[in-house]
């Protein structure tokens, strides 16, 4: 999403009311003390000038998607996924926008790329890691040395760079499972926010990285470009979600200008 066309964000659940409130508004958590702590450091992210607009734009709307994050967490829904219908649905930037409104909120929150078809969450805040967690998937790396805590932001990052699991390259040994990855980082963070791109549409396409950490996530916010993605997709990609065992699936509709769409 790079640029809004009209300042509307709606987050809703089907059969629900169109905005939550949050119930639990400081979002306490149990496990900030796991011991789980990034060995890499930044003093700071460089944040997507389309963020900046969203908040004098759509700021209000942005809160709801927020409030109903912190609501879940109230309800033990820590790792929230977020899934676009097509690519340019504005999936990455509604997760990065998510996190930094959670972070000033005062939760220690991680943000995870599972896009491995086109990973970018570490490169749209301006950092350029020499290797992303595909790294600890094939045992070349321990998870400290991967994720990168941003000092002045309050959170962290889990990148991903390509070429992606599942490519050809010989891996010199075998890692934890991403389900295992992720329990280290429930454990370690208020919130886990993982951009997982969008789904594979092919048929008979082998699982990818995105598709393998379903088991491990509570709730799953469904990004619609309404401008460019129709209901039929929209509804695919609740169904698809659905059938492999999300239950708690929302809709987050943005409108963005068509030009952008794609970007």
């Amino acid at each position: 999403m790079s640029a809004l066309d009209q300042a509307f964000i709606r987050a809703y659940s089907p059969g629900s009311p169109a905005a939550a409130t949050a119930d639990d508004p400081e979002g306490e958590a149990d496990d900030r003390d796991s011991g789980f702590r990034p060995l890499l450091q930044v003093d700071g992210c460089v944040w997507p000038t389309v963020l900046t607009r969203m908040d004098v734009a759509a700021g209000e709307a942005l809160d709801r998607v927020v409030d109903r994050v912190i609501v879940g967490l109230a309800r033990g829904r820590k790792v929230v996924g977020f899934q676009g219908c097509r690519r340019g649905d504005g999936c990455t930037t509604l997760v990065l926008a998510t996190g930094r409104r959670l972070a000033r909120r005062g939760l220690r929150v991680l943000l995870v790329d599972a896009d491995a078809e086109h990973p970018r969450l570490a490169r749209r805040l301006g950092l350029a890691p020499q290797l992303g967690w595909e790294a600890v998937l094939d045992g070349r790396m321990p998870l400290e040395e991967v994720a990168i805590e941003s000092l002045e932001d309050g959170l962290a990052i889990l990148p991903l760079r390509e070429p992606a699991v599942g490519s050809d390259e010989e891996s010199p040994g075998e890692g934890p499972a991403p389900q295992e990855v992720l329990q280290t980082l429930r454990e370690g963070y208020d919130l886990v926010l993982i951009d997982l791109g969008r789904p594979a549409r092919s048929a008979g396409a082998a699982p990818g990285l995105a598709e393998g950490l379903s088991s491990s996530i509570d709730a799953v916010m469904v990004v619609q470009n309404v401008r460019g993605t129709s209901s039929l997709e929209l509804n695919e990609t609740c169904d698809q979600l659905r059938a492999a065992g999300m239950a708690d699936v929302a809709v987050v509709e943005n409108f963005v200008q068509a030009e952008d769409a794609g970007k």
